[in-house]
């Protein structure tokens, strides 16, 4: 099974046959949702040919297949977006009717070359590879949840060849409550494939258990009340048997720190992420200085602002290095330096900063390894260094194996920007591996590692409707009413996934501890709605504690003060449009935290600087979401709704998003699916 990367360039070469005249930089994003889509058919045994059939014409397809009466309204609601989206329908039904020559020939070029995706191996070994195993008299299936169509027809032919018993891992709380979405699976799988008569570990433990509720006011704070809850527990339970699942693993950084000193024994299973090592900010920042130069139209006479160049230098790679030193001595004053003013930097920087786009990987590489060499040479002893050079030695590998993978699939971009992304989404999703003892020491993981392990201290950090169940929307050549009917997984199925690893958790464990913040990253946040379901049912124990904390923060003041008076008519310009408009609820928080805060976003208007235009393009989806939901429920200001209005309501989704919708935010092809995803979006919200 090969590399997400690699499977989309293989994607691009069966795709261009069919279109010579999309280059790569434009077929990115499709390639992806398009890979996507072509994993979970096979993954769920999908008739390709059936699935992508030209639905243009309603009748000719009734009349080619016998498809129940829910496909013509499945098909209807498809037609609407074509309705809609301007020329994006014609874009949207090309592609869809190439899909099934595309997805013959990409297939084909994969065995061609000994390649596959997840799902295309899956469909492989249920429908071929499966009758010539050689399978023993007796087949144990232990501790499944949620099975593809592809995965219950090799279990389904394990049965019918040998001995097999199935062993589940569940609670009767969820299994025979369908209020549960965590049995969602299993409620399922237990009539297909039951268990045996003799097999009974015990179906009721969560309603014996005693679930501790903590409420924080930050993310830091629960942190650091973490070496209370680790004390307090191996007091209790005489077991150093502990486990700490981070839902957010962007906190490892900060629990590491706050482990107790006397805890020798630490294994971290889950990795640690590239992307909040210092390496990976000082590769962000090269890749945007980089951007900002190239990015100018003169070509003679690039410059660099101040500002920009002295961010990378008091990085903490090259602060203490003499040059940059000295560059920050000499041009700290000046507003702008051109680049031919600035002399030489550290680690062949400038050589990066002026290189042309066809070499712009080999000379980030330059970077990179000089980097590597001189700190590995003066500073390896250092603890905190350590980290950064295997972050280092990762992030090279992955440049290295980039550049090749582009030579040999003979990939031309038509700029650098996709080029630097893709590398940037590379390390993204990387991680450093760590070592430590798995047995009897604190474990320290994330939420999809505890499968099947039970603990005699239980610490679940950011509980929180932020993390889980995780937002995580794939963009989808399939609109969700196909999806449903044929069987795909839908975001509800992603989210019963999510239920099962939660309430599963905490059949066995002894003493359970379950964290949530207010605030996360300067938000308001609320507890996850798994959290809430533990507070309501009557059959489960739940103690909300408020902690004292054992530390105070203290911190010296400055206050800036910006008087109204000297605003004039902006700030008057601005009341107006609060009295017209209202505040958000992001507005306000701003406010309570930060009134400065407050004053640059929402008076001034100044905005962050993304580093890749999707930043702006979630964001302005998101503003659309809440700007159709407050239209949707102003007629009821003030009133009682009920299931009525809100059917109502669910009727008229589509029509009240036509308004508001902005059509230059997306790509044509984009555009349908982002829609999709806000259609999905406002439904969940009032269902």
């Amino acid at each position: 099974v090969a590399d997400e990367m690699v499977l989309v360039f293989y994607l691009y070469h069966a795709f261009v046959k069919h279109r010579p005249d999309i280059v790569f930089d434009d077929f990115y994003l499709l390639g992806k949702t398009i890979l996507n889509d072509f994993n979970e058919c096979d993954s769920e045994l999908i008739d390709i040919n059936l699935l992508f059939e030209n639905i243009k014409n309603l009748e000719e397809l009734k009349q080619k297949f016998s498809i129940k009466e829910e496909l013509e309204e499945i098909i209807q609601k498809f037609n609407f977006f074509f309705k809609e989206t301007g020329n994006a329908p014609e874009q949207y039904l090309y592609i869809w009717n190439l899909l099934p020559l595309v997805y013959k020939d990409y297939t084909e070029l994969l065995k061609q070359n000994s390649l596959a995706y997840d799902g295309l191996r899956l469909r492989q070994v249920a429908l071929e590879d499966i009758k010539h195993y050689k399978l023993p008299k007796y087949v144990y299936i232990v501790g499944f949840n949620a099975l593809t169509k592809a995965e219950e027809q090799i279990l389904i032919y394990i049965k019918s060849q040998s001995s097999t018993f199935f062993l589940w891992d569940y609670d009767e709380l969820y299994v025979n409550d369908e209020m549960y979405n965590a049995g969602l699976f299993l409620r399922n799988w237990l009539k297909k494939f039951p268990a045996p008569d003799d097999f009974n570990p015990g179906y009721d433990n969560i309603r014996k258990r005693t679930i501790n509720l903590y409420q924080f006011s930050t993310e830091v704070a629960k942190s650091k009340y973490l070496a209370e809850l680790i004390r307090n527990g191996i007091e209790k339970q005489n077991s150093n048997n502990i486990a700490i699942v981070l839902v957010n693993e962007n906190l490892l950084q900060s629990v590491l720190h706050s482990l107790p000193k006397d805890i020798e024994k630490i294994n971290i299973t889950m990795g640690y992420p590239i992307r909040l090592t210092e390496t990976f900010s000082f590769i962000k920042q090269l890749i945007l200085l980089y951007q900002k130069i190239h990015q100018q139209h003169n070509a003679n006479n690039k410059y660099l602002f101040t500002n920009d160049l002295l961010t990378l230098l008091y990085h903490p790679f090259l602060i203490k290095n003499d040059l940059a030193l000295q560059l920050i001595k000499e041009k700290k004053d000046a507003l702008y330096l051109p680049i031919d003013s600035i002399g030489s930097l550290p680690y062949s920087i400038k050589e990066f900063l002026t290189s042309t786009e066809e070499k712009v990987l080999q000379c980030l590489n330059v970077v990179l390894t000089s980097l590597e060499a001189d700190i590995t040479e003066n500073y390896s002893k250092q603890h905190n260094f350590s980290m950064e050079i295997q972050s280092l030695r990762t992030c090279r590998n992955k440049l290295l194996n980039f550049i090749d993978l582009i030579i040999k699939q003979r990939i031309e971009f038509k700029s650098y920007h996709l080029k630097l992304r893709l590398f940037v989404q590379l390390l993204h999703s990387a991680k450093v591996d760590l070592y430590g003892e798995p047995l009897e020491c604190v474990q320290v993981m994330g939420l999809m590692e505890t499968r099947l392990l039970d603990f005699d201290q239980l610490i679940v950090l950011s509980v929180n409707e932020d993390y889980l169940p995780r937002n995580d929307f794939q963009h989808t050549f399939i609109l969700y009413l196909f999806r449903k009917f044929f069987g795909l997984p839908t975001q509800s199925r992603r989210e019963a996934i999510y239920a099962y690893h939660f309430y599963r958790l905490l059949q066995r464990s002894g003493n359970i501890n379950l964290c949530f913040a207010e605030m996360i990253e300067n938000n308001l946040s609320s507890p996850s709605p798994y959290l809430l379901q533990l507070e309501m049912s009557a059959r489960i124990p739940v103690k909300k504690i408020l902690p004292t904390l054992p530390f105070t923060i203290t911190a010296s003041k400055r206050e800036i003060q910006i008087s109204k008076k000297q605003l004039g008519n902006e700030w008057e310009e601005f009341k107006r449009k609060i009295f017209s408009e209202g505040l958000y609820r992001n507005a306000l928080s701003d406010y309570c935290i930060c009134p400065l805060r407050f004053y640059f976003t929402h008076v001034k208007g100044l905005k962050k600087e993304g580093l890749f235009v999707e930043d702006e393009e979630y964001k302005e989806v998101g503003i659309t979401l809440h700007m159709v939901i407050e239209e949707i429920f102003k007629p009821f200001k003030g009133q009682k709704i009920d299931i009525p209005e809100l059917e109502s309501m669910l009727n008229g989704i589509e029509e009240t998003l036509n308004k508001f919708f902005k059509n230059d935010i997306f790509a044509p092809l984009i555009k349908v699916l982002q829609k999709e995803q806000l259609l999905y979006y406002l439904r969940k919200f009032i269902e």
